[in-house]
């Protein structure tokens, strides 16, 4: 069963649990691209979120792939990191690049 849609993405859980962000530490994660709806449960432990949940809709996709590649990830280990989990979908939105 599909979880019930949530209006924000993981962010959103991140900044109520007062989370520090991870990309302010220039760390993966992809909790900007990713339907909310988990609590947050894997950036409140310090681990980065991996997109689970799929893609959120309103997602800033390829210009989130920039900000990874300019922490010095290289795009094929971005993709390789989006595909080892549920967030393969949000592969889907940077399809045409």
């Amino acid at each position: 069963m599909a979880p019930e849609p949530y209006p924000h993405p993981v962010c959103h859980e991140c900044k109520l649990n007062e989370n520090r962000c991870l990309l302010h530490d220039k760390k993966f994660c992809l909790g900007p691209l990713t339907a909310g709806g988990c609590g947050a449960v894997c950036p409140s432990h310090g681990l980065p979120c991996v997109g689970c949940w799929g893609p959120n809709p309103d997602g800033n996709f390829k210009e989130h792939f920039k900000l990874l590649e300019s922490f010095g990830m290289t795009r094929e280990d971005v993709v390789r990191r989006v595909r080892n989990f549920g967030g393969h979908k949000i592969l889907e939105y940077i399809a045409d690049e």
